[in-house]
């Protein structure tokens, strides 16, 4: 029965896709409501179409950044790491944008190029000096580069403004650094 189940929700939303992808084929209208196709596509992990219906929203809107943003992180998730900094670098050259930032960010660390991901989250606090998620991503590659003290004093500060648990686990791994290279 659960199988049945399961196999019937694919088939309906295999439909459902289908019908949408052909409406949004013919002409992409609403680009918001793409872009929104775009991200269900991309979170069921539909990488190849979530692509190719980013590319066809910023051919009628080539400067919408969510998209440019949404793709960049795609092509990630799709091991094309590549065209993921090309999109995301051309993205902020734009103009600044908090959400290309955190994203160029994220990958240049998961890249294991932590000084290039703390010029990136610098640079976008230049722009948004009260943004959490790009003074994070400067914790995270301040601890991978080892600088634990400055690293520590930054996640000291932002977990007194804003106590979610990640942040205080990292705060933690951190101080546990200091305390070995003490």
């Amino acid at each position: 029965m659960k199988y049945n189940l399961t196999f019937l929700k694919i088939v309906a939303l295999t439909i459902l896709f289908l019908c949408r992808m052909q409406h949004l084929s013919a002409q992409v209208g609403d680009v918001d409501s793409a872009f929104q196709v775009a991200r269900t596509l991309a979170f069921s992990s539909n990488y190849k179409e979530s692509i190719s219906l980013c590319r066809k929203i910023l051919v009628k809107s080539p400067n919408y950044q969510d998209v440019q943003v949404l793709l960049g992180r795609v092509y990630f998730w799709n091991d094309q790491t590549d065209s993921a900094l090309l999109v995301l670098s051309a993205c902020l050259n734009l103009k600044p944008y908090e959400d290309a930032s955190i994203a160029l960010s994220d990958i240049l660390r998961w890249e294991s190029k932590p000084a290039e991901s703390l010029r990136t989250a610098e640079e976008g606090l230049q722009f948004f000096p009260s943004s959490g998620e790009l003074m994070t991503r400067k914790i995270k590659a301040l601890y991978e580069l080892k600088n634990y003290k400055q690293a520590y004093h930054l996640s000291d500060s932002l977990t007194r403004k804003n106590n979610n648990s990640e942040l205080r686990q990292l705060a933690e791994r951190i101080k546990n650094e200091l305390s070995k290279n003490s």
